[in-house]
């Protein structure tokens, strides 16, 4: 398989998740035992691929720490997504939650003095645009009192996705990359746990054992499905570019709002189908270099 027909699964492979945790949301899961389902799945993939390639515990102690601290912002990142799908709809949601890429290319200037083009000067300015777009298109909606809510979890969602890619980027530098992975998924396992039992100490909710089966199945796949898209990326990116697999990949948000609206009938006019392609347009400039378009007019001209 190529690298586009890898990164294409991949964009596909996302975009089921998103609609997985809109989905969750929908069918009442409790969100606690889906994320220490989905954790596990992922973490056993991640631990026996790091065992099956020869394991260096090289600067363990090290990675104990940053493990540890992504695991934290990660599973709160996750909780955050379930939240706010209960209170928005996946085409105002998801476009807000993707643009964290534009915190993480802004701290990348100031702490990494990484250039920033005037592509993804543009992008960053069309996705401030989308995401004032959505917030005033959402105050016209009857509902806008509850949405604002939702808004709220997006927003911090947002900042917490960019503290994971921003920790990510400090693993790549300084730490053994597999065996980060496979600590920081221990430490989900556990994080995720120990949530779940401090949850149930505080909430009296009647559907959680009625739920309890579906919530167990739909972690096992999104687990399955997160897996098989990390594997799929991983693999893309020792065949292709990244100047274009990354921006590609922003298009993960259009197939979840698709099943949005196909499976749970989300209301989806014209308006909001510009605004979640504006979003994604800015995103995918953002995460765009000039490499990206010399490639596309190499691929073009074959």
């Amino acid at each position: 398989m190529n690298w586009f027909a890898l990164i294409s699964l991949t964009t596909i492979l996302f975009g089921i998740q998103s609609f997985l945790i809109k989905s969750s949301a929908e069918r009442g899961c409790d969100k606690f035992i889906v994320s220490l389902t989905m954790v596990i799945t992922q973490g056993t993939l991640g631990v026996t691929v790091f065992l099956i390639k020869e394991p260096n515990f090289q600067g363990l102690q090290q990675v104990l720490f940053g493990a540890l601290v992504l695991a934290i912002v990660y599973f709160n990142k996750l909780i955050l997504d379930f939240k706010t799908m209960e209170y928005l709809p996946a085409n105002k949601a998801l476009p807000i939650i993707s643009s964290n890429v534009f915190l993480v290319v802004l701290y990348g200037m100031v702490f990494f003095n990484e250039k920033l083009y005037l592509n993804q000067l543009f992008g960053i300015m069309i996705i401030i645009l989308s995401v004032i777009l959505i917030n005033i298109q959402s105050s016209m909606h009857e509902n806008y009192s509850t949405m604002k809510l939702g808004f709220l979890f997006a927003m911090l969602s947002m900042l917490l996705s960019a503290a994971t890619n921003i920790i990510n980027k400090y693993a790549v530098m300084y730490f053994e990359p597999l065996l980060f992975n496979a600590i920081v998924q221990i430490f989900l396992i556990i994080v995720s746990f120990v949530a779940l039992k401090i949850n149930r100490r505080k909430e009296k909710n009647q559907n959680i054992k009625q739920n309890f089966g579906k919530s167990i199945k739909l972690g096992i796949i999104l687990g399955t499905v997160g897996s098989i898209a990390y594997i799929s990326f991983l693999f893309s990116l020792i065949k292709g570019p990244l100047s274009i697999i990354s921006p590609v990949l922003s298009l993960s948000v259009i197939i979840a709002v698709i099943l949005a609206r196909v499976v749970y009938k989300e209301e989806l006019t014209k308006k909001q189908i510009a605004l979640v392609l504006l979003s994604v347009l800015g995103v995918m400039l953002v995460k765009a270099d000039m490499k990206m378009f010399a490639s596309l007019m190499t691929i073009f001209n074959r």
